[in-house]
């Protein structure tokens, strides 16, 4: 893209992060000569309605969203098929997305990343009500370990508030039938989780998926977690039994369709925040936003 003379900031307040966000952007920016503004978040929805504004104004170069995984999908959310360059800073707990991306986790880092970064198209997970996302969907066991994480245990432990929330889950976990169609194909399987994942990061102890996931393969990847004693939180409970690229024991489908209904009903949550229920319908979205990443060498 060419030279950035301005940058609109979506900021959520209330993140994670205790940190003077004003005073960093301002010296960061000051010194490049830039020209910037905000709009904060104080529910969820503004930063969807905001990024739609901003980018049917056509009066700035990019827009940053500041925040956790949350704000940062709901901000993208108003950015589908726009051609507005999204940027990612960090000021969540767990920055999955950050992570994800390899960007860097804290602010002062990633605004002057922005300089090297070049949009890049990156595809969506879509529900049937037409709500995006970009990590992933999680529903079981995977899920409840991000519910039931108290924001004072994420104020006290930042990331490891999950891991202790994970291992906390281990103990019988709830088995569920998932009946799933999956590109036309019927499939039922039994599990404690189901993700259905559009990036490769887990983001807990830089931990992954499957090297075949990729967000902008025009695919995704649903993986149903099968024995908690071999799964991802079962491996958070004994660290020793960690092995790359084998975090969990899983079966896994790449597709553009899932529909995916399950026995009993559980919550489902996209990038953190609760999200639809069962049933659920999901397709990938190609290349639906440009992300700001580093220019590869």
């Amino acid at each position: 893209m060419s030279k950035i003379k301005h940058i609109h900031f979506i900021i959520n307040p209330a993140a994670g992060n205790d940190e003077p966000i004003l005073n960093t952007i301002n010296d960061v920016l000051y010194e490049k000569e830039i020209e910037w503004d905000i709009s904060l978040t104080k529910a969820h929805g503004d930063g969807e309605k905001f990024a739609r504004e901003v980018a049917k104004a056509g009066k700035t170069d990019l827009i940053a969203a500041y925040g956790g995984d949350g704000t940062i999908a709901d901000v993208a959310n108003g950015l589908v098929d726009s051609k507005m360059p999204l940027m990612i800073l960090p000021g969540g707990t767990g920055n999955g997305l950050a992570k994800a991306f390899n960007l860097p986790l804290t602010l002062r880092e990633a605004l002057e990343k922005i300089f090297e970064c070049k949009p890049h198209g990156i595809d969506l997970g879509k529900t049937q009500t037409g709500r995006h996302f970009i990590l992933r969907t999680a529903m079981g066991i995977s899920a409840n370990a991000t519910t039931s994480a108290p924001r004072d245990l994420k104020d006290q432990f930042g990331i490891f508030a999950y891991v202790i929330s994970g291992i906390q889950q281990v103990q019988n976990p709830p088995n569920a039938t998932y009946k799933m169609t999956l590109d036309g194909e019927e499939v039922e399987v039994e599990g404690v989780g189901c993700v259905v994942a559009n990036t490769n990061s887990i983001g807990a102890l830089n931990l992954t998926f499957h090297k075949d996931v990729k967000p902008d393969d025009g695919l995704l990847d649903v993986f149903i977690i099968k024995n908690v004693h071999e799964s991802l939180l079962g491996a958070l409970a004994e660290l020793a039994k960690l092995k790359d690229g084998a975090a969990f024991d899983f079966d896994h489908w790449q597709v553009k369709e899932a529909h995916i209904d399950c026995d009993p009903k559980q919550e489902v949550l996209g990038d953190g925040e609760v999200f639809d229920n069962f049933p659920l319908h999901l397709t990938v979205v190609p290349q639906a936003i440009q992300l700001m990443l580093p220019v590869e060498e």
